[in-house]
């Protein structure tokens, strides 16, 4: 197993969490293979979370004042090693001090099958085509008259693939039989350990490529977990191999590889709206996990896809924009400002429609009646009613009388007045306690704690307390393997 904070570019990739979400992120360096193994690596995580739950940094607190939301990610093995600390504390929540719960966790193509048996080993295996006659180039350099497909990162082949991810996968939990085991290989994971015992797992979400050799452990997993409750967004990225948010810079071509910002983003956009509004900002059908398959808007003749429209505004969505990026404190109070004036002018005019619509339906009634009884010895209003009680006593039906209000005296619009008052002043309750759970950001940037009773335990992150979530993403890739 390799993978450190200070390695491999997860150090800077906790950077750019930091800034685009605005939480502390903490990078714990735990003791890989050969040094521990499954239960090792737990434990290890395990304090790790235990000492950020323990101690919020400096300068962030949660809502009114509260602790801080906290998130636990990771990628690859260390994604999978994330899922089986949730699902472990989801079975003892007793293991985190407080009664701290988590908030949401992220993953970027977890490894949760360690029986390493899904069809994409095979379908989505590295290989090269070969067509001089298709793939043919325009100028010296430009093509050799082959093209690659598959997961770039694993070259090996299928059965090779499938083979030797096993065999390092049967090493890290010590037992062929906990291979499947629901808790160290999530993807067995059924209703007793997703529902567990205080309320299930929290939102989640996944970012994976659509080209990788271990998609199925993310799209199984998805799907059993939201048959049991669990709301989960999973996108899926055309073309992309496995964990390939780390190269968002582009892979050193001078460019923005496009789908690794975006997952970064989307990745950023759960964290914030989770930690503002606690919800996430998707939305599931019972049962069902919300897929997205995302493709390249960047390539060319993309606005006869999509649109013009779409294009142009790619890639900020509907979705997307629901959450601002911006770690300003200003901004945020102002936002908030904003979208409570905007709520309360809302609820005024829908107050206003109603008091309109109920004034109309009341008038031709009022109409209708008048001309039904009007002309020579035609009942008042009064006796028409009074009659009609009458006769539905002696059938034995008995219509409740409620007080009614003189629409000429006034005491009718007066009373609708009262009714929008309460619900004005009930719908003000419910968003200041919206406002309540926004969060007093900072631009405090240093690298963090130490984990507790961990050798060279360097939380390596940026801190960014604006939304003042915080989250430990863990890494660990096999030799060979994920």
């Amino acid at each position: 197993m390799y993978g450190s904070p200070d390695s491999l570019g997860y150090g800077q990739l906790a950077s750019k969490l930091a800034a685009l979400s605005g939480a502390v992120v903490m990078l714990p360096d735990i003791p890989l293979l050969p040094i521990a193994n499954y239960s090792g690596w737990i434990k290890a995580s395990l304090a790790a979370l235990q000492y950020l739950v323990s101690n919020d940094p400096p300068g962030c607190s949660g809502p009114d004042g509260h602790e801080a939301p906290i998130f636990i990610g990771g990628d690859s093995a260390g994604g999978g090693t994330a899922l089986s600390l949730m699902l472990e504390l989801n079975m003892n929540p007793f293991l985190l001090p407080n009664g701290k719960r988590l908030s949401g966790g992220f993953f970027f193509s977890p490894w949760t099958n360690l029986m390493c048996n899904t069809p994409e080993y095979y379908n989505h295996a590295f290989a090269k085509i070969v067509d001089r006659k298709s793939f043919k180039g325009s100028g010296e350099g430009e093509s050799d008259g082959s093209v690659y497909v598959g997961d770039i990162m694993f070259h090996g082949k299928p059965n090779s693939n499938a083979g030797g991810f096993q065999l390092n996968s049967w090493e890290y939990v010590g037992s062929r039989k906990l291979l499947t085991d629901p808790v160290a290989s999530p993807m067995y994971a059924q209703r007793k350990e997703i529902e567990g015992v205080g309320g299930g797992l929290p939102p989640l979400y996944f970012a994976t490529g659509g080209s990788e050799s271990i998609l199925g452990d993310s799209v199984i997993f998805a799907q059993k977990a939201a048959r049991f409750g669990v709301k989960i967004r999973m996108d899926i990225f055309e073309g992309m191999w496995h964990v390939f948010p780390m190269y968002s810079e582009g892979c050193g071509l001078g460019e923005a590889l496009a789908p690794g910002v975006i997952a970064l983003d989307r990745t950023a956009q759960h964290v914030r709206h989770l930690a503002l509004y606690g919800k996430p900002f998707f939305q599931t059908a019972p049962g069902i996990p919300y897929t997205h398959h995302e493709y390249d808007h960047t390539m060319e003749n993309r606005e006869q896809w999509w649109g013009p429209d779409d294009a142009e505004s790619w890639p900020a969505g509907p979705s997307d924009a629901a959450v601002e990026k911006s770690s300003s404190a200003d901004d945020l109070k102002q936002r908030r400002k904003k979208d409570e004036a905007q709520a309360s002018e809302e609820a005024k005019q829908k107050h206003n429609d109603e008091v309109k619509a109920r004034d109309e339906e009341e008038r031709e009634a009022k109409d209708e009646v008048h001309h039904t009884h009007s002309g020579p010895g035609a009942k008042s209003n009064g006796e028409a009613k009074d009659e009609s009680r009458k006769d539905a006593e002696s059938k034995g039906h008995v219509t409740p009388q409620f007080p009614t209000a003189d629409p000429q005296s006034g005491n009718n619009a007066a009373g609708l007045e009262l009714l929008a008052a309460a619900m004005l002043g009930s719908f003000s309750t419910l968003m200041a306690v919206m406002v309540l759970l926004a969060f007093t950001p900072s631009t405090l940037v240093a690298r963090a704690m130490k984990a507790a009773g961990l050798t060279g335990n360097d939380a390596v992150g940026s801190h960014l307390c604006s939304t003042t979530a915080a989250m430990p993403l863990l890494s660990g890739h096999a030799v060979g393997s994920p």
